[in-house]
């Protein structure tokens, strides 16, 4: 019999190490858009942290993901995913995506276009013709970033552990 554990810790560039990142099973590696790229301080980090050689030399099989914050819809998401996504890859990590068709590529919050940065939710009397976004899409106060992105990004943290438990099991048992 043999148990696999796993722990979580959530870092930001500010307090996370390359120790950090040679040790875990998992990253998944997050990032606000700017302008549709990396923001300049995770890629920093990248840049200056990680160190290639040692990560492909360790052998270690490590599990990589990726979200993203967004200003609007078409604000250059999906290009900041695939870029964080690739950056991983060339450093060897395994690549999951989240466990829905929403998220394939990893999660992307919109924070700054309706409805997912208003408070107010449309009024009942719909006009002919028009249709409003689902409840979960509109933040409740306190709320920042959409109950609807919140689920995708819980989705993808879920299945990059499964993943990461079921190589971990079928190389260390």
């Amino acid at each position: 019999y043999c148990q696999v554990t796993a722990r979580l810790q959530v870092k930001t560039v500010s307090n996370a190490t390359f120790v950090d990142v040679l040790t875990a099973d998992v990253i998944l590696l997050g990032s606000a858009v700017y302008n549709a790229n990396t923001h300049p301080s995770v890629q920093q980090w990248i840049d200056e942290q990680w160190d290639l050689h040692q990560l492909r030399r360790s052998g270690r099989i490590q599990i990589g993901g990726a979200f993203v914050t967004a200003g609007g819809f078409s604000a250059g998401q999906e290009g900041t995913l695939q870029s964080l996504l690739q950056t991983m890859m060339v450093f060897g990590f395994v690549i999951v995506g989240g466990d829905t068709w929403e998220s394939p590529f990893g999660v992307a919050a919109i924070t700054g276009e309706a409805p997912f940065m208003s408070y107010r939710q449309p009024q009942q009397k719909q006009e002919q013709g028009a249709s409003y976004f689902s409840k979960m899409c509109y933040l409740k106060p306190g709320e920042r970033i959409s109950p609807m992105f919140l689920d995708q990004a819980r989705g993808l943290g879920a299945r990059a552990v499964r993943v990461a438990q079921t190589l971990k099991t079928n190389i260390d048992c």
